[in-house]
């Protein structure tokens, strides 16, 4: 709406708005409806009957305010916790190493790494890498070894901090996952940490736990604990594979997936 002046300390009123082109002036203001509440209250949005032009709009919003950033993940095999809370060594999978390279790769992550010391275990995954890589698996299915070539193996976690160190110029900020439920203070929502990490921007390290989860000392050490996965049950014993889907899809999801 608008009144006279048509000046007042040295605003203007909108040109649309005196052109008396009823539609072109009910655009315009769907149009800063929109800006003001994806500014102001975007929690609103998500709910809101949204037309396809609303989306566009949005979606020029979301381009400019994100910043660049990198985002790893990385399997834990040691240190984990077992069944009894005593700290081991859990074994490299095959599907493990796969399914999540895969998944990784779908959403746009730059790197996977396996947390995995032991000797024997290091040959084993890079026999099965090999295979993939420059074998007959690379000839036989050229999809599998373009996912694959983002997997690598390290000795610790501070080893894959180093890695991405010397990559990006910046130290990651790492952020723990747990089916544990932590204190209600010390847990991030997904929608929150994508948020930062699109409005900050860096460098960030995920990890994921075998066994029965990231032991106390790696936890204490992140930046950032993602909060538990759950359904409509109380259930919440995903498999690794599974938990990273989820978590990737979340966190990495299509940009509209919020509104």
């Amino acid at each position: 709406q608008y009144t006279r002046p048509a000046e007042f300390m040295g605003l203007s009123v909108p040109e649309v708005l005196t052109s008396g082109d009823h539609k072109k002036i009910a655009a315009w203001r769907r149009e800063k409806s929109i800006e003001r509440t994806y500014f102001n209250r975007p929690e609103l949005l998500e709910s809101a009957a949204l037309t396809t032009r609303d989306k566009k709009q949005l979606a020029e919003y979301e381009e400019k305010r994100q910043k660049p950033f990198h985002a790893y993940v990385a399997l834990v095999h040691f240190p984990v916790y077992d069944k009894k809370k005593r700290i081991i060594n859990t074994s490299v999978t095959n599907l493990d190493i796969h399914d999540i390279a895969r998944a990784a790769h779908c959403y746009g992550l730059d790197g996977y790494y396996i947390v995995q010391p032991l000797e024997g275990q290091q040959n084993l995954f890079n026999e099965l890498l090999d295979y993939w890589r420059k074998g007959k698996g690379a000839v036989y299915n050229a999809v599998r070894k373009e996912a694959l070539e983002i997997v690598s193996i390290v000795d610790t976690i501070e080893q894959a901090v180093l890695d991405i160190e010397k990559q990006t110029g910046e130290k990651p900020k790492l952020i723990a996952t747990s089916a544990r439920a932590e204190a209600e203070d010390a847990i991030i929502g997904y929608r929150e940490m994508r948020n930062i990490m699109e409005t900050e921007g860096g460098s960030f390290l995920l990890l994921l736990g075998t066994g029965y989860g990231l032991c106390n000392e790696v936890m204490e050490r992140c930046d950032f604990t993602l909060r538990p996965l759950y359904g409509r049950g109380e259930y919440n014993h995903l498999s690794v594979r599974s938990a990273a889907s989820i978590i990737f899809d979340r966190l990495f999801g299509e940009k509209l997936n919020r509104f």
